[in-house]
């Protein structure tokens, strides 16, 4: 775990706070630059658990962290819900909507979602991690969440147990495929509408549950139907101003 000292600051220039540094092996270099919002923690480590686990946490924002071995990069991380230690990984706006759920961290990257700018972590950004959450915008548990690790690409209809609610869900993405109503306790698959290809749905089994649905392809088609569902609720016929996230601890 890498802590950071404090930094005397020397110069206020168009914006922009420059800071020396102190002898410490390493600091927190602040910015105050017109569009980036300023990172708030100066802890690391290599997910946001690793850094709860260590006492590091300094309550909820964007932390640094080192996932996999990698290089650094900058990651929300909500420090509270259901325990804490969620990192953000996927964050889905209707007016912004990636159609790649691989895409990786891209210029726009803005993991407080100030920007409301889409963001989905790369297969290799993601930290190693044994649960998975589904939230609403800076919530990561609003639906709730299960053992088990995420993947950027298909996933094939899984049935996870819900720790928070206690209820099963079905989990399922596919690039080909969808089911109807994004409902997969069908027994078969629809391809009537290919811009629903590609969503990734966690719906409650047993019931049309609405719970937590995405297609992002969908905003080619029309903004208003790519959100899906969200807590129980169908959202195709307005565009919602909140994200569908994923977290992973």
């Amino acid at each position: 775990m890498k802590v950071s000292k404090s930094i005397p600051v020397s110069a206020v220039l168009s914006g922009l706070i420059l800071a020396t540094p102190t002898l410490a092996d390493s600091y927190q270099f602040r910015t105050s630059v017109k569009g980036l919002t300023p990172k708030a923690e100066s802890i690391s480590g290599n997910s946001c658990k690793s850094i709860l686990d260590a006492g590091g946490s300094t309550g909820s924002g964007v932390y640094t962290i080192t996932p996999n071995g990698g290089p650094e990069i900058d990651v929300y991380c909500d420090m509270t819900a259901d325990g804490g230690g969620w990192t953000l990984i996927a964050a889905q706006f209707e007016t912004d909507a990636l159609a790649n759920w691989n895409e990786g961290i891209q210029p726009d990257y803005d993991p407080t979602l100030s920007a409301k700018k889409s963001l989905t972590l790369s297969s290799s950004e993601i930290p190693a991690h044994t649960q998975v959450a589904f939230g609403k915008h800076l919530q990561p548990t609003a639906v709730d969440f299960f053992n088990g690790t995420y993947t950027t690409g298909d996933i094939p209809k899984t049935t996870v147990s819900g720790l928070k609610t206690g209820k099963n869900f079905h989990l399922h993405r596919s690039s080909n495929h969808y089911y109807g109503y994004h409902d997969p306790d069908g027994a078969t698959t629809t391809t009537t509408y290919p811009f629903w290809f590609n969503t990734l749905t966690f719906d409650e089994v047993g019931v049309q549950g609405f719970n937590w649905a995405f297609g992002p392809n969908g905003r080619s088609h029309d903004v208003d139907i790519a959100g899906y569902a969200m807590q129980g609720v169908k959202v195709t016929n307005t565009v919602e101003d909140y994200a569908w996230t994923v977290w992973v601890r």
